[in-house]
């Protein structure tokens, strides 16, 4: 039975399916959210949600979730997309969830949603890491199971509250994977992420001698992949008409001309759709990958082109195949010119065991004449799924994208290996495993990668032939590290790649450890007075990171004049000393214990400059004179062993910055000797005023 809370929240998510006016039927065990949410159709999936029990497919038969939990599932959804506005795709881990969180209620012998404890979300992460499942993955489950708690807490669903917490934490898993690799100092932090470059190499002479057109049609698609780093939808979906130019205009409005040649000077770019938001953009091109981003458009626009026009036909034709009534009989011969490369036998076996009998009854060996076949039965058979014409769908189910518009469109298995399935009745988008397959990144595949098709091979570390693949998520890996190398700052490549956060980018960047540390060797060369502006600068191109950096970066984009105003009030905070570097800022609480930073404070760190190491050794020598002086004049003198101790205590926490071994533990940054420290910017009890 539900308790005012549940049904208040049950009732709150009716009003809001039910304003959508999206067709979904809140009974109903499977939602159709095709008019409802975000999609896309690179992948083969059956847009719905299912509130069934265990492991349930959309097509298959599936046991109901019971009716209590099914109400539960169903407002959770609703108000978790109402506050976040999710795509299908994230829904669809938020529905496995609570799913897994009904088998866990199950096994205590309730269904009530009432009846969840915290145990039973920490028993649901316990069980997916005993699956040993990927950490981006435990990361993401979750932060999928902290929404559903929180959103339950919200709504007073449980008594007492489930405050469930986080356990992942990817940046601190990300630090410790990175220092475990043993990178070496010309290589690159995960350099498995990144394609080889013999693979690069093998890729270019595959790509610039294409062995028919089907296969130029796949290069090109992986050209446009590889070329623009793109997320793999993004580059399947571009549109037919997406290459931009425009004329560069200088600051008078005129247009600007080369001083060489005295042309004048445009800048080419390429139309898209970003996966994270779906709005339309355009993304400008280097002058080098100009003529390969031409030559890719033009070429799928020409040999895509039937593909096209099939489907713009479709589209004008909801509901039909091809322009012949059902009662119209078609012989064999016709069939033949929508299945390409096929025989009479082989198109004779498909109809056959699609269920698709010739006209005449007791024909025994119909393949051997020109047999006649129903146009209704191979137009039911062959029926086109209205979805398939609409790639792209935004909110509330708005067409974004047509089949007929899109740039990389192909026929049915027109890449299987088998000549003879070909199917020209059915055009569909590109997918994902045409692409990784081409780059030899699928294993399950029916057909050569382009590498096999021309025998290349490649070496193992112990000189061992292997396939070459390239990941297609890889591409935008490496995309990211040559805009790195460029000079572009953290803030420049997020825009370039479509991204919402700049953290993000940094997981891309693949530096060495020599690249790593560049600006942190340069910064030791300067003086103090060059180092604050190098400071500045450096945070405004984002080659320096923390929360200065971070701060600044989002005042950028909401408000570049607060943003400059913050870096001069702040940037000037960080101080170098003679020790190292305080991250105190001091204009906001100046530090009355200055220079005293190797005392256990906080806010000291250490850097890689042998000269800071050479002053603390001399400063530790000069301290331990000292104390063998104290020590042998302090004998009955008040307070002597006070001042001992203190100065005991100074030389064991210069002692702990000295034993830091910097290249080993971080080697890009700083480090804090003593991070659970004193504030030593604070007094430790409030000041004594007269009138106190």
């Amino acid at each position: 039975m539900m308790n005012s809370n549940l049904a208040g929240l049950v009732r709150k998510a009716k009003a809001v399916l039910s304003g959508l006016s999206v067709g979904i039927e809140w009974e109903a065990s499977s939602w159709d959210v095709g008019k409802w949410l975000p999609t896309i159709q690179t992948v083969h999936r059956n847009h719905k949600l299912v509130f069934g029990i265990g492991n349930v497919r959309s097509n298959r038969p599936f046991t109901p979730l019971p009716p209590i939990y099914s109400d539960f599932a169903k407002a959770i959804i609703v108000m978790i997309w109402s506050s976040r506005n999710l795509s299908f795709g994230r829904l669809s881990n938020y529905m496995r969830a609570l799913r897994l969180l009904s088998d866990a209620l199950s096994r205590r012998g309730t269904q009530n949603p009432c009846d969840i404890k915290l145990s039973d979300l920490e028993g649901l992460i316990a069980s997916q890491q005993a699956k040993t499942i990927t950490f981006v993955y435990l990361a993401g489950f979750a932060s999928t199971v902290k929404a559903i708690a929180s959103e339950m807490d919200y709504h007073g669903i449980t008594n007492p509250p489930l405050d469930f917490i986080h356990p992942f934490r990817c940046e601190g898993h990300r630090r410790a994977r990175a220092s475990k690799s043993g990178q070496s100092v010309d290589g690159r932090e995960e350099e498995r992420k990144l394609p080889s470059m013999q693979a690069i190499a093998a890729y270019a002479k595959c790509t610039n001698d294409p062995i028919d057109d089907n296969e130029r049609i796949l290069l090109r698609a992986c050209d446009l992949q590889i070329v623009l780093g793109n997320r793999i939808n993004e580059t399947l979906l571009i549109p037919k008409n997406c290459l931009v130019e425009e004329t560069v205009k200088g600051s008078d409005g005129l247009p600007l001309r080369n001083p060489t040649t005295g042309d004048i000077v445009k800048r080419h770019g390429i139309r898209l759709y970003p996966e994270k938001g779906y709005k339309f953009m355009i993304n400008w091109l280097p002058d080098q990958d100009v003529p390969i981003i031409q030559r890719a458009v033009k070429e799928l626009a020409d040999l895509c082109e039937p593909a096209r026009k099939r489907a713009k036909w479709l589209e004008t034709h909801p509901g039909k195949l091809w322009p012949y009534k059902s009662t119209d009989n078609i012989s064999t011969s016709k069939l033949l010119t929508y299945f390409p490369g096929a025989t009479r036998p082989a198109l004779s076996r498909k109809l056959w065991s699609r269920g698709i009998s010739p006209i005449k009854k007791g024909v025994r060996w119909a393949h051997q004449r020109d047999s006649m076949y129903k146009a209704g039965d191979i137009e039911t058979t062959f029926a086109i799924d209205p979805k398939s014409l609409t790639p792209m769908t935004g909110p509330r189910g708005q067409t974004i994208l047509c089949l007929s518009d899109c740039l990389a469109v192909k026929f049915e298995g027109q890449f299987s290996l088998n000549a003879d399935w070909q199917n020209n009745l059915r055009p569909e988008i590109i997918k994902y495993h045409d692409i990784a397959t081409a780059l030899g990144g699928n294993k399950q595949r029916a057909r050569l990668s382009i590498f096999e098709r021309r025998g290349l091979k490649d070496r193992t570390a112990d000189g061992k032939p292997c396939p070459f693949t390239i990941n297609t998520h890889s591409a935008r890996h490496w995309k990211n590290t040559l805009y790195d190398q460029g000079g572009m700052s953290d803030l420049q490549q997020t825009w370039a790649m479509h991204r919402k956060s700049v953290n993000q980018t940094r997981t891309y960047q693949h530096k060495t450890l020599t690249e790593s540390t560049a600006t942190h060797r340069n910064l030791l060369d300067l003086s103090f007075t060059e180092k604050i502006q190098f400071l500045k600068d450096s945070i405004k191109k984002g080659t320096i990171h923390g929360a200065l950096t971070t701060t600044y970066n989002t005042l950028v984009i909401n408000d570049p004049t607060t943003a400059e105003e913050f870096l001069r009030t702040h940037a000037v905070g960080i101080q170098i000393t003679p020790w190292g570097i305080c991250s105190n800022d001091f204009t906001l609480s100046p530090c009355p214990k200055y220079l005293q930073c190797f005392d256990n404070c906080k806010h000291y760190h250490r850097t890689m400059d042998p000269k800071e190491e050479e002053r603390l050794r001399t400063f530790r020598t000069s301290m331990t004179r000292a104390l063998g002086i104290m020590r042998g004049n302090a004998a009955g003198e008040a307070g002597g062993d006070k001042w001992i101790k203190m100065l005991e205590e100074k030389m064991a926490n210069i002692d702990r910055a000295l034993s830091i071994q910097l290249i080993q533990i971080q080697p890009t940054r700083s480090v804090p000797p003593f991070p659970n420290g004193i504030d030593k910017s604070k007094h430790p009890t409030p000041r004594r005023t007269v009138v106190d």
